[in-house]
């Protein structure tokens, strides 16, 4: 049964159990099930609501499900909590680009400079560049995906994979 297994197995105990249940919705997200990540996260937005990173993560449930005006929200909920987020802020900026805002790549660039050390800001900043036709930007595309890589070499941040297939 693994982590689900005992991530399921601790809120039988106790449903309230906010921190199993967060991260039953993180492994859930990466999994690919944003159903299951989704109404995990939810509750805990509504158990903790001061909690910027579950907001964060329900923002990355609704922005894999191309769900861009609830991504937008919840990651501005997690940033009305934590402006310094650099992760919320990256994820908001990918979020306002896919609904068709492109100044949303500003965002991005102002959460590097938040937090330098954070491969998500470049991850994304490369998923935003590798949607162009040119070379420019497809070869600086290129060049942010291995930064991001680099920076998150132990995968904690998010599964490198994610940033190889592009």
């Amino acid at each position: 049964t693994g982590a689900r297994g005992e991530f399921e197995s601790a809120l039988k105990y106790d449903e309230a159990f906010v921190s199993a249940r967060y991260h039953l919705g993180l492994l859930l997200l990466t999994s690919g099930d944003l159903v299951g990540a989704e109404s995990n996260l939810v509750r805990v937005t509504q158990v903790e609501p001061r909690w910027s990173w579950a907001h964060a993560a329900l923002g990355s449930v609704y922005y894999g499900g191309a769900k861009f005006a609830e991504a937008i929200e919840a990651y501005r909920r997690a940033l009305a909590i934590d402006p310094k987020y650099a992760a919320a802020l990256a994820g908001l900026g990918l979020a306002r680009w896919s609904k068709g805002e492109k100044d949303g790549i500003k965002d991005i660039e102002r959460a590097m400079q938040l937090d330098p050390s954070s491969a998500i800001p470049n991850l994304n900043l490369g998923i935003v560049l590798s949607q162009s036709k040119s070379r420019r930007d497809l070869a600086r595309a290129e060049e942010e995906l291995k930064k991001a890589i680099q920076k998150n070499g132990n995968n904690l941040e998010f599964p490198n994979r994610h940033a190889e297939q592009l």
